[in-house]
């Protein structure tokens, strides 16, 4: 049996699971109400399901979100950023999104741009687009101190700064130097601080990222080159006071909802800027209910081989815990990776659900073409995947948006009987049926894998492979391991450049057949708006099942009145027999269909045209 408990308090809080006594979970807030939910499965995922009930879940992204990323800190002027993203279109490695972080700014003041580093920022952000690139801006909260400067001086003018406990504004330093903070627990500043994003929208940029967002700052700093700050000091936090002036609320309750507030009224504003797309946000902080608005990536990480491993931990716990839409640095933010690291890291980030490569001002340059050619080439074939999958991923993130249910499943979540999945952290499904288990060890020669009870096949093989047990995978630097459940269908994409290059078409449906009925629900819709919300979506359920002397493909007819465009479906049936004939039922109406059979790969292939009509194929094989 599993089951949840939500406390939900915003004070700071300790919790002891089993640490100081195996048999007793404690749990302490230094303020505030004692409100918990307790959340009956039976199931984990059910459990999750509840817990989204009640917190809210991820909103439908854009499908770009889920292209590859593209950061640094910084790509400093606009000579930075046409070179970095040629190279991908160079390359043809796939790339949806270039980051602009903290030297976009004129003095590192929000909602403006340096026209010495950025002299036509639209002119910039439409190429880019044309290339298809789109462009997220770094947003830190803290408000330079500066009358003439119009973000300061509206804040300044209606009150929308937060006070300190003498009735004072409360100032800290950031990377503008004094700053204030805009008091985002007043529903007015919400509104004025989405208002304020029109500055970007209107030059065409296309996502936020919310950073220093804890609130963070510092007392002061020394900076011996232009762009590098040495902070120092902790500022008085818990001297700030939030909300009304003659009732106010301590930080000490509002601190851990901060930043949910600020991704409250970016999300909402820029969702009010432009109704006709779906926003994309990124967080570095938050509190249960940060998934309704914005993504979360894990902050700045380190290039070494425990945080390669431990990532995995970290982003399966956020996954489980709500945040579906969730990443960390590949190749980490702090230090250089070797170019094995780099290679391990990228294989398991683009199975991230944020997969966004970042590193640190000073650093030698960290992207797939930056490590020679072997590793260009293994991270140009990873992210190629990525793409390959976008039918696959996107209907699951469907899925979250409707159940709260994430793509990226720890292994408890599939195999809940099954005890010996509750501490393996280092192999996790993507969906129901794709199992991956990237190399996190350095000089890896084997990969061993653990194969809950049943049947699996490694990815496009027809071998079968007898679960509950664990095997050995022999690796070299370009294998990423991965297995799929029996009974998968897996609908792929072409590859592409970025995500919205060419439709789905061919679209093509791997089959990898199990002892029983299995089906798959593919989602598709316009991929950027909100019409999927008036109908404007396609959903179509194919199942595959064993009959006697044969296998039988089924494909429901489609509900929804989107209608993708013209194209074939490609068909692979993975692990089978040479068939005896192939028949397509459609109607009332039967034909053979002409297919291929390779007998080494033991896989048969056949070709149709689509349409939103069901269908049926018989596969027949000699008695």
């Amino acid at each position: 049996m599993a089951y949840g408990m939500f406390l939900d308090n915003s004070y700071q809080a300790v919790f002891d699971v089993g640490r100081s006594n195996p048999e007793e979970f404690f749990y302490q807030a230094d303020g505030g109400e004692l409100n918990y939910y307790f959340i009956y499965g039976p199931s984990p995922k059910e459990v999750i399901q509840g817990y989204a009930s009640l917190v809210g879940r991820y909103p439908l992204p854009p499908l770009w979100a889920l292209g590859y990323q593209q950061c640094r800190y910084s790509y400093r002027n606009e000579q930075r950023i046409r070179s970095i993203t040629a190279k991908f279109r160079k390359y043809n490695i796939p790339c949806d999104v270039i980051y602009f972080d903290i030297h976009y700014m004129d003095d590192y003041k929000v909602f403006t741009f340096n026209h010495k580093r950025f002299p036509d920022p639209k002119g910039l952000i439409s190429d880019l687009e044309k290339q298809g690139f789109k462009a997220v801006v770094i947003v830190d909260p803290g408000v330079k101190i500066e009358p003439g400067y119009f973000v300061y001086d509206q804040g300044m003018e209606k009150d929308y700064f937060v006070r300190d406990k003498d009735g004072g504004y409360f100032t800290a330093q950031v990377w503008p130097k004094d700053v204030y903070f805009p008091d985002f627990l007043k529903p007015e500043v919400r509104e004025w601080w989405g208002e304020l994003h029109k500055f970007y929208l209107d030059l065409g940029v296309d996502g936020i990222w919310n950073d220093m967002n804890e609130p963070a700052g510092w007392v002061k700093d020394i900076r011996p080159l232009p762009d590098l700050m040495i902070p120092s000091g902790t500022p008085a936090w818990l001297e700030m006071v939030h909300g009304d002036k003659d009732n106010p609320e301590p930080h000490a309750k509002i601190h851990n909802v901060y930043a949910l507030l600020e991704a409250d009224a970016t999300y909402n504003g820029l969702k009010k800027l432009n109704p006709e797309q779906r926003p994309f946000m990124i967080s570095r902080a938050g509190y249960p209910g940060l998934q309704r608005f914005s993504s979360v990536w894990t902050g700045d990480n380190t290039a070494n081989w425990y945080q390669v491993k431990m990532t995995l931990s970290m982003l399966l716990n956020l996954n489980i815990s709500g945040i579906v839409m969730s990443g960390a640095d590949i190749g980490g933010f702090l230090g250089t990776p070797g170019s094995e690291m780099y290679a391990r890291w990228i294989q398991q980030g683009v199975f991230y659900p944020l997969s966004r490569t970042h590193t640190a001002i000073y650093h030698k340059s960290q992207d797939p073409f930056s490590f020679g050619k072997e590793v260009r080439e293994i991270s140009k074939s990873a992210i190629e995947l990525r793409y390959q999958l976008l039918p696959y991923t996107y209907s699951y993130f469907k899925l979250a948006n409707d159940t709260g249910l994430p793509i990226m499943r720890a292994m408890l979540l599939e195999f809940p009987k099954d005890e010996k999945t509750y501490s393996i952290s280092d192999q996790f499904f993507w969906g129901e049926w794709i199992l991956v288990a990237p190399v996190v060890e350095k000089n890896a020669k084997n990969r061993k894998i653990y194969l809950p009870a049943g049947k699996w096949y490694k990815w496009q093989n027809p071998e079968q492979i007898e679960g509950g047990k664990e095997i050995l995978e022999p690796v070299d630097l370009s294998t990423l391991p991965i297995l799929v459940k029996a009974g998968a269908i897996i609908p792929l994409a072409p590859v592409m450049n970025y995500t919205w290059e060419k439709p789905w078409a061919p679209l093509e449906l791997e089959f990898y057949p199990g002892e029983e009925k299995s089906c798959f629900n593919l989602y598709e819709d316009d991929g950027t708006s909100f019409k999927y919300l008036e109908g404007e979506s396609l959903s179509t359920i194919y199942c595959q099942e064993p009959i006697i002397s044969g296998y039988l493909i089924t494909k429901q007819e489609g509900k929804g009145n989107y209608q993708p465009r013209a194209r074939e479906l490609a068909l692979k049936i993975w692990g089978t027999e040479n068939p005896s004939q192939v028949e397509l039922l459609t109607n009332g109406n039967q034909e053979k269909l002409v297919y291929q059979y390779d007998s080494e790969k033991r896989v048969l292939a056949l070709k149709l045209k689509d349409q939103v009509k069901g269908f049926q194929i018989k596969v027949s094989y000699k008695k």
